[in-house]
């Protein structure tokens, strides 16, 4: 028997390591239309995760020991991706400051303007993660994704890997993706208003459509390590190998440290008075 969450649409037999693949989980709608595969193996993850907590310097010595490494699995995450088309417009006021002294007075001017911006812009696959599971915060960490590695899903990329089906629809997960369309329309707006000191935007319209929804699954690899009876999770863009995670610190490394910084400026300090 295969144990698995209501969301699991490929697994790993814990007895004999083979992949099960839930092909119920992968049917009508949640039959992905495309995939990124896996550029990543597992030995070059780990590789990277010790490089990562090397650099470091405040993270104890010993969280990357190999026996603090739990988990290590590669899991297909669900991911909606958008292209749309967005009309913006923005009201700002920009105000030009300049300052200058005459004897023992310093004069301000300050201009004020009012500026107006409209634009249309096209978005090409805009990234959401569709799953409950993992944090979002997390995923869009592991953004950008090289879309030229895109492949028509076929079921033969999930062998080896753990996979997902979305629990979150295309139309809820247009709600996060509409909110960077806007924020990237109004902020590439105000970037053409250039020269001022000060810029604020007093109202912003945007306009989202011809909104065309996409499902795929993105290669993901997590790393689960437990250190001093804490859970820690680390996550790297299977296709890129970008990680994130964030890496404890050291109280015995900062206290050392502080005390070295202490002394170099207290010899610095010595050496100045003596001069």
């Amino acid at each position: 028997k295969i144990l698995t969450d209501k969301n699991t649409s490929a697994t790993i037999c814990v007895y004999c390591g083979s992949t099960a693949i839930i092909k119920s989980r992968l049917r009508d709608k949640f039959n992905p239309e495309k995939i990124i595969p896996f550029a990543i193996d597992k030995k070059r993850v780990i590789n990277t995760f010790y490089k990562f907590v090397r650099k470091k310097w405040f993270s104890p010595k010993e969280f990357s020991n190999k026996e603090n490494i739990e988990k290590v699995e590669g899991i297909y995450i669900p991911f909606w991706i958008y292209d749309c088309m967005s009309d913006g417009k923005i009201l700002a006021t920009a105000r030009k400051i300049r300052s200058w002294r005459v004897g023992d007075y310093r004069y301000t001017k300050t201009d004020t303007y009012k500026c107006v911006r409209e634009g249309n812009m096209e978005f090409l696959k805009v990234p959401v993660d569709a799953s409950l599971k993992f944090q979002d915060e997390l995923m869009d960490s592991l953004e950008p994704y090289d879309y030229n590695g895109i492949k028509d899903f076929n079921i033969s990329y999930l062998s080896g890997f753990l996979a997902q089906k979305y629990d979150v629809n295309e139309d809820e997960s247009f709600f996060r993706a509409k909110v960077r369309i806007v924020n990237s329309t109004i902020d590439t707006l105000k970037s053409t208003i250039v020269g001022f000191s000060n810029i604020y935007i007093d109202r912003n319209e945007v306009d989202i459509k011809n909104i065309d929804g996409e499902y795929i699954l993105m290669p993901v690899w997590m790393l689960n390590i437990k250190y001093k009876d804490k859970n820690y999770t680390f996550a790297m863009n299977g296709q890129t190998g970008k990680m994130v995670g964030n890496v404890p610190i050291s109280k015995i490394k900062i206290t050392l440290w502080s005390i070295i910084i202490w002394v170099v400026l207290l010899i610095i300090s010595i050496i100045l008075a003596l001069v």
